[in-house]
C-alpha cells in the first residue's frame, strides 16, 4: 500500500508532526472559524467596493478575477482541508490501534488473574475438604 510508506512511528504525537503537516492543521484550524468567514467576505466587499465605489476599475463587473481568485482560493483551501482530515484519520488509526493493543493485554491479565483465582479455589477447596476430612475422624 503507497498510504503506508510515509508513516511515522507514532502519528498520534503532534509534537512529531512534519512541517508540512503543522501548516495544513492550522490552516484548516482557521478555514474553520468566524475570523476567516469575517476576513473572506470583509476581502469580497473590499475589492467589489474597490472596482464600483473606488477609482480602482481592474476588475469591472461581473467581478472575473474577484470569481477566478475565490475559485482558486476554494481549490487550493479544499485540498489542504482534505489533507488535514486525512492526517486526523490518520491518528485516529493509530490511537484506535493504541487502544486495542492496551485492551488485549488487559484482557491478558485477567485471564491470567481468573486462572490464579480459580487455582487460589481449588487449593482453600481442597484444604477445607481435608480440614473437614480430619475433623470428623
Amino acid at each position: 500500500m503507497a498510504e503506508a510508506q510515509h508513516l511515522r512511528a507514532d502519528p498520534a504525537d503532534p509534537n512529531k508532526a512534519r512541517f508540512g503537516e503543522r501548516v495544513t492543521d492550522r490552516v484548516a484550524a482557521f478555514a474553520g472559524s468566524w475570523g476567516f468567514v469575517g476576513a473572506s467576505i470583509g476581502a469580497m466587499v473590499l475589492s467589489v467596493l474597490a472596482n464600483t465605489v473606488g477609482g480602482m476599475h481592474y476588475d469591472p463587473y461581473p467581478f472575473i478575477a474577484l470569481n477566478l481568485a475565490i475559485s482558486v482560493g476554494t481549490f487550493v483551501l479544499g485540498s489542504v482541508i482534505m489533507m488535514s482530515q486525512n492526517r486526523q484519520a490518520e491518528q485516529d488509526r493509530a490511537r484506535s490501534q493504541a487502544d486495542y493493543d492496551i485492551n488485549v493485554k488487559a484482557e491478558t491479565e485477567i485471564l491470567a488473574l481468573h486462572e490464579k483465582l480459580d487455582h487460589m479455589q481449588a487449593q482453600l477447596s481442597r484444604r477445607a475438604a481435608k480440614h473437614k476430612h480430619s475433623r470428623t475422624r
